[in-house]
């Protein structure tokens, strides 16, 4: 684990990583998750709605809120290299597609016509 302090291109750091892992007893958006995600690091969640709401079992590894549940995620993800990139491939394809800025921004479009006509 190395503490970085500030830094400005998270981007760099993320395409470094082996792995991202975020426990976390509740999350607003998750947008460091996402980030990851985008990177094609592979990723251990708590299993949190908001996570599931871009990502599956497929494309993360979630773990409910224990020691023994943390531990086992960690080792299965050290020992099973493999699945997990695939995992990750899966998530950044998700995040990719679904979080496209162009797309994005027509959806907003899309929603102030609805909200405004």
């Amino acid at each position: 684990v190395t503490f970085r302090g500030v830094v400005t291109d998270v981007r760099l750091v993320y395409q470094r990583a082996d792995l991202f892992a975020l426990s976390s007893a509740w999350e607003g958006q998750g947008l460091v998750v996402l980030e990851a995600a985008a990177a094609g690091v592979p990723l251990i969640l708590s299993d949190r709605p908001v996570f599931r709401e871009w990502l599956n079992d497929a494309s993360a590894l979630f773990v409910e809120e224990s020691l023994p549940a943390w531990t086992e995620a960690f080792a299965q993800a050290l020992h099973r290299p493999k699945e997990m990139q695939l995992r990750a491939w899966k998530a950044h394809e998700v995040v990719t597609r679904v979080g496209d800025v162009e797309r994005m921004v027509y959806r907003y479009v899309e929603l102030y016509d609805e909200l405004l006509p």
